[in-house]
């Protein structure tokens, strides 16, 4: 067998690595767990017997007598009027008590 040829090294170029998209995930829905409850165990204290304390009698207080407060009146607020009423009032030209009806001139003795 005749001799094998070496091969000359090719040198590499560097690829420059492309930039990967990254996909947009769909957000899954989260269910909310059940938590399980667990039974907690409870110890029972025994009681310490203490002595009883004799207890003291009270001073009663004497009662203050309360100044009574005057009341502030309260102020009306004045609600404004309606346009279109007074409008109306101008075309029946009647006394503003029977504001929507032809009757009052009569009543005025015109």
């Amino acid at each position: 067998m005749g001799k094998k040829k070496k091969k000359k090294k090719k040198k590499k170029k560097k690829k420059k690595k492309k930039k990967k998209k990254k996909k947009k995930r769909k957000k899954k829905r989260k269910r909310k767990k059940k938590k399980r409850r667990r039974r907690k165990r409870r110890r029972r204290r025994r009681r310490k017997r203490t002595r009883k304390k004799q207890k003291k009698k009270k001073k009663k207080k004497k009662k203050k007598k309360k100044k009574k407060k005057k009341k502030k009146k309260k102020k009306k607020r004045k609600r404004k009027k309606n346009k279109n009423k007074r409008r109306r009032r101008r075309k029946n030209s009647a006394p503003a008590q029977n504001a929507n009806t032809n009757n009052g001139r009569d009543d005025q003795g015109e």
